[in-house]
């Protein structure tokens, strides 16, 4: 689910190129200095500055700080599971069992939507349409899948929501749901999910479903 390793090969050169620093940067040891001492602004201050930089025990060192509130953020999960697939992307190994435990705690569609977005970052940089070298845009989308996909409801309440909803679709309305999801790849919300989960218990394949949006369009 998480970053794979083809990708892990693909990009080092767009995020390790310019790992350099002049003599006045912060150090990984000045960071980790600052966060043992309880100063957390400075500390996150310094670890968001190398991890943008693409040292990945510092993208690791941010996530786990939005994970353990010590920099309070309405978007503590959002910015959280963004480090932490970065972190993951350049291969630091403890990075996946901490989206493991945001996978376990329910938040495995948010997850899948910023992972993709940052591939979808990755192969439009590596086409030259990205003059940035950090996906910025995609750590401020995070924050936007965040909202409308949890901060009303939790994770259990929105999918139940969800479903009871798509129960009273008609086949045609879940038919062009469902596919519209399908020709995104990936299930950006729970109504999304849901949709393509009722679509199956109803035994609609996809043909079914390409046969109804035709007649519905004919008509």
């Amino acid at each position: 689910m998480f970053i794979n390793q083809k990708l892990r090969v693909l990009i080092p050169s767009i995020f390790f190129v310019f790992f350099q620093f002049s003599a006045f940067a912060a150090t990984f040891d000045d960071a980790m200095t600052a966060y043992n001492a309880s100063r957390y602004d400075t500390a996150i201050a310094d670890f968001t500055y190398l991890a943008e930089k693409g040292n990945s025990e510092a993208s690791y060192m941010v996530g786990k700080m939005y994970m353990d509130r010590r920099v309070p953020s309405e978007f503590d999960t959002s910015n959280a599971i963004f480090w932490f697939l970065m972190a993951d992307l350049n291969g630091y190994p403890d990075a996946t069992n901490s989206l493991r435990e945001y996978s376990r705690r329910g938040y495995r569609l948010l997850i899948v939507a910023i992972e993709v977005a940052i591939k979808d970052w990755v192969s439009s940089y590596r086409r030259g349409h990205q003059k940035t070298e950090f996906p910025r845009e995609v750590l401020e989308e995070s924050k936007l899948y965040w909202k409308s996909l949890y901060s009303m409801q939790t994770p259990s309440d929105a999918r139940t929501d969800a479903l009871q909803n798509l129960l009273q679709m008609s086949d045609l309305e879940l038919c062009r749901e469902a596919i519209s999801i399908t020709l995104k790849v990936w299930d950006g919300s729970y109504r999304a999910a849901g949709a393509v989960e009722e679509v199956g218990r109803r035994d609609l394949t996809v043909k079914n479903c390409r046969d109804i949006l035709t007649s519905a369009v004919q008509q």
